[in-house]
């Protein structure tokens, strides 16, 4: 998760709505060589919370080879959102309470 903050310069909202359609194409897969890489980041809604982009725009950030093998180590938990980076229980991070339940990881 820090790598993708460091690497791809996103807000923390950003990554934690990231689900896995939205990392393009995904990692490990053998597409990659042949799409460019990227993160969508766009309005989305899961489990009856909503949310947009800051600018209120969807935009994709390109991934870089130093982000990407980070990605292509990491396996997303099991979740019912699809996101790619859920929280221990597999549910939506408190955006509040990230960087402190963070830390204790």
């Amino acid at each position: 998760m820090v790598a993708v903050l460091i690497y791809a310069g996103l807000r923390r909202e950003e990554l934690l709505w990231i689900t896995t359609a939205d990392i393009t194409p995904a990692p490990g897969s053998i597409s990659r060589r042949s799409r460019a890489s990227i993160i969508r980041i766009q309005a989305n809604t899961l489990g009856g919370h909503s949310w947009q982009p800051k600018t209120k725009r969807n935009r994709a950030i390109p991934i870089s080879r130093a982000l990407r093998q980070y990605l292509d180590r990491y396996t997303p938990l099991e979740n019912t959102h699809g996101l790619y980076f859920p929280s221990p229980k597999g549910e939506l991070w408190d955006p509040d309470n990230f960087s402190s339940d963070l830390r204790v990881l």
